[in-house]
Formats: C-alpha cells, sequence, structure tokens
C-alpha cells in the first residue's frame, strides 16, 4: 500500500531507513525491506533528505 503524501506536513524518515547525500542526489534504503529510492535535487529538495 502506498501512502499519498501531504505536503502541509513535514516529511518524517523512519528509523530503519538510511539516507545519503551524493553531489545533488540522495538515496533512501529501508533496512527492512531492502528498497532503496534515489531522488534527484528537486525531490531531494520537496523532501528535505
Amino acid at each position: 500500500m502506498v501512502a499519498t503524501p501531504s505536503f502541509d506536513r513535514p516529511v518524517h524518515v523512519p528509523e530503519r531507513v538510511l539516507v545519503r547525500k551524493l553531489d545533488r542526489e540522495s538515496v533512501l534504503l529501508n533496512l527492512d525491506s531492502e528498497t532503496y529510492f534515489g531522488l534527484d535535487a528537486v525531490g531531494r529538495a520537496s523532501g528535505h533528505c
């Protein structure tokens, strides 16, 4: 199930998700599901990652 983002609340990164910043991108890795996401500069700015 995918949650619909709400832009009127702050973004919360769960404890079991690692965030690493690489130049103008960020990578998020969920340690439980082993799923990862890459954010470009726009995604990084909007998600505060």
